[in-house]
């Protein structure tokens, strides 16, 4: 029989205590654990802080950058030139509608003009006495009908020569000719000759009125589009990006060329793709470790969802190429952090799906129902 050293005896019957001791405070404890410690189901992402108003600016046409008045983060207020692009067409435009306005304007006052003296004379001179010609050339036919009259009866008596017989039957023949003409004149007059050439005056015009307001219409455009050809700020904010910065380079027209980002530094815009996107909705909060600040001193920052894209992001720079996964971008507004974040730096994000018990990682069937 192997006999021990009494104190290790007394050591042994210490540690036997302590580990059942032990034992009887770490089951609980792990119980605890297990019903009350959660776990977080989450999907994680990467993002760009942005400000609370982010403006994109746009190419407004065609043409060639002329001055660049703006950099990364150059503060600038409302109308301030950021960008010029070379008007020479613009500028040319305009002078061509110009001139055109003002022959238009030419053209419209002489029609008007002529319209005035149309309404006190609308009628041809030769229409002006049509009456009074007409009565006179009935008693001129009258005259010369008794005449022709008179030398038929002395012909037939031998009274008269025959020569002055013929000169009495052409002057009726005459006399009827001009009856005719004047009569065609009086018929034009009835069926509205008048009216008619009033209106012809008036469309005249009419037209003239047209070809100034349409010439008004170019100049008023290219007005606009040599304007157009200075991008100014639309408000007061911070240049975040300039994406066209050399002088003489092209750009088309609706092709981004500046970021302006005004307000706060308190959303950030995620990027997920497919397979994560479907799981994200508004209201669901956001856990973010800044790379611009030692999260792992300070702490995280803390958001939450507030609107998710339903179609994928367009741009060709955020698109997953290796994976030709298509990308959607979810914003969330930072409710709490540590330290304020830096426009455009880059945050690793987890959104916070469900969060479970921990006995669930090991139950999830249990959990479920």
């Amino acid at each position: 029989m192997i006999h021990l050293n009494p104190n290790l005896q007394s050591g042994l019957r210490r540690m036997r205590l302590l580990v059942i001791l032990g034992v009887f405070l770490i089951i609980p404890l792990i119980i605890c654990m297990a019903l009350f410690l959660p776990v977080d189901e989450k999907v994680s992402a990467g993002g760009v802080v942005r400000a609370r108003e982010d403006i994109h600016l746009f190419a407004p046409q065609d043409g060639v950058i002329k001055s660049v008045g703006c950099s990364e983060g150059t503060k600038v207020s409302a109308g301030d030139l950021l960008f010029e692009l070379d008007d020479a067409k613009s500028r040319q435009h305009l002078a061509t509608a110009e001139a055109s306005l003002s022959e238009a304007m030419a053209a419209l006052k002489l029609k008007e003009a002529q319209l005035d003296k149309t309404k006190e004379l609308p009628l041809p001179r030769e229409f002006w006495n049509v009456p009074e010609e007409l009565v006179q050339a009935k008693e001129k036919l009258a005259l010369a009908e008794r005449e022709s009259s008179r030398y038929e009866g002395l012909a037939k008596t031998g009274g008269g020569s025959r020569q002055e017989y013929d000169r009495a039957l052409t002057a009726r023949d005459v006399a009827r000719v001009e009856i005719e003409k004047i009569s065609q004149k009086t018929e034009v007059l009835s069926h509205g000759f008048r009216e008619r050439v009033l209106a012809e005056a008036g469309a005249e015009v009419a037209a003239a009125k047209a070809t100034l307001d349409r010439w008004r219409v170019e100049r008023d455009n290219a007005s606009a589009l040599l304007a157009s050809c200075r991008v100014l700020a639309p408000q007061d904010g911070t240049i975040t990006l300039v994406e066209k910065r050399r002088v003489g380079m092209a750009v088309s027209g609706g092709e981004k060329m500046a970021h302006l980002s005004r307000g706060p530094a308190d959303r950030v815009k995620l990027s997920l793709g497919e397979d994560k996107i479907k799981r994200v909705v508004p209201g669901q909060v956001v856990i973010m470790r800044p790379l611009s600040i030692p999260w792992f001193k300070y702490g995280y920052a803390r958001g939450v969802v507030l609107e998710v894209s339903p179609e994928p992001s367009r741009s060709e720079e955020e698109t997953d190429v290796s994976s030709q996964q298509k990308t959607y971008k979810a914003l969330v507004e930072v409710t709490e952090t540590p330290k304020e974040l830096a426009l455009g730096s880059t945050v690793n994000a987890d959104v916070i799906l469900s969060r479970r018990p921990i006995w669930c990682v090991f139950l999830p069937a249990a959990w479920d129902r």
